[in-house]
């Protein structure tokens, strides 16, 4: 069974997930249901990333959920990227009356998508720990 790596894409150097962890103050609550829930799909086949926690919206695009300490509806859009074995997280943001915000997300996820695959350690990072394959570059490569 795999366990998926994490990614996170560059945005003027900065990792999108922590700088939103950062930029939102984000409570100790909600990072655990991030956490919690990444862990959960990093044991997952990708065909088997579902609801409630994820899903695919269609052209290799999927969204993580999890919820925020006061109940909101916090949303991950990303991709896999076999050939590093992980999910990329290209994108944050939330659902509210059943609509995904920001309103492009689809497009944008999507340009996201070719420019990460294009030059994929350019354009994204390891989040936090939990990419193996990098996490072992760095005992290896001083």
């Amino acid at each position: 069974m795999p366990s998926w790596n994490y990614h996170e894409r560059l945005a003027k150097g900065k990792g999108i997930v922590t700088e939103w962890i950062i930029s939102t103050r984000m409570d100790k609550k909600t990072q655990a249901n991030l956490d919690r829930t990444l862990e959960q799909l990093r044991q997952q086949p990708q065909t088997n990333w579902s609801r409630p926690h994820a899903s695919s919206l269609g052209d290799h695009i999927y969204v993580i959920r999890f919820k925020s300490g006061t109940g909101g509806q916090l949303r991950i859009f990303g991709h896999f990227h076999l050939l590093h074995d992980t999910f990329a997280m290209t994108l944050h943001g939330y659902e509210k009356d059943s609509k995904y915000h920001p309103p492009d997300y689809q497009a944008r996820a999507k340009e996201y998508k070719a420019n990460c695959d294009s030059d994929f350690s350019g354009q994204t990072r390891m989040y936090r720990d939990m990419c193996n394959i990098c996490a072992e570059r760095e005992t290896i490569e001083p």
